[in-house]
C-alpha cells in the first residue's frame, strides 16, 4: 500500500508494511532513508525495535525520558548496546517526555517520519492503583500528545503501540 507523505502535493511516496520504503542501495544515506520515531527507545522492547530498524537500513530517532520507573542503569546499557549496533550512525537519541507538546511538535517538524512506533508507557497494575493520575497522564495524555503532533506534521497514519498491562480498579 502506498500513500502521499504530505497532502501538499510534494508527491513523495512511501510504502507501508514490513519492508523499508527505500531500496537497499538508498538505505545507506541518512538523507534518503526512512526515518522512524521510536518512543520508549531506551527500554528493552524499544531498544531492540530500534536495533531491528537500523539493521534493515532505516534511520531511527529514539525518544525516552529515562525516568526511574524502570532501572536507569538498564536503560543506559540498552542505549550503549544501540550505539554499538550495526547502523548506529543512523540513530539519534532525544531525552524527553511524550507528554511534552513542544518537543513532539519540534520532532515531527524536524523529521519526515514515515512511521511512529509508540512503545513508551507506564505499565503495571500496581502503579495504576497507587498513582492512577500519573499512569493516565503518561499513557493516555502522552499518547494523545504524540498522535496530535504527528497529525499536525502530517506524519503518515501508522502508529504502533504496545499498550500497558490492564488497569486494575480497586473495589
Amino acid at each position: 500500500m502506498q500513500f502521499n507523505r504530505r497532502q501538499s502535493g510534494q508527491g513523495k511516496q512511501f510504502k507501508r508494511g514490513g519492508e523499508s520504503a527505500f531500496p537497499p542501495e538508498r538505505r545507506g544515506c541518512a538523507a534518503m532513508s526512512p526515518t522512524i520515531l521510536v518512543t520508549g527507545a531506551a527500554g528493552f522492547i524499544g531498544s531492540h525495535t530500534a536495533q531491528t530498524l537500523l539493521a534493515r537500513g532505516d534511520t531511527v530517532v529514539g525518544l525516552d525520558n529515562l525516568n526511574e520507573y524502570y532501572d536507569p542503569a538498564g536503560k543506559q546499557a540498552n542505549l550503549q548496546e544501540l550505539a554499538r549496533s550495526p547502523g548506529a550512525a543512523h540513530f539519534s537519541f532525544v531525552r524527553g517526555d511524550i507528554r511534552d507538546r513542544e518537543l513532539g511538535g519540534r520532532l515531527c517538524g524536524q523529521h519526515e517520519f514515515v512511521a511512529v512506533v509508540h512503545l513508551a508507557a507506564m505499565s503495571g497494575v500496581r502503579v495504576s492503583i497507587e498513582n492512577s493520575h500519573l499512569y493516565y497522564d503518561v499513557n493516555v495524555n502522552g499518547t494523545l500528545t504524540l498522535v496530535e503532533a504527528a497529525r499536525e506534521a502530517q506524519t503518515p497514519p501508522l502508529c504502533l503501540h504496545r499498550p500497558p498491562r490492564p488497569l486494575a480498579i480497586p473495589r
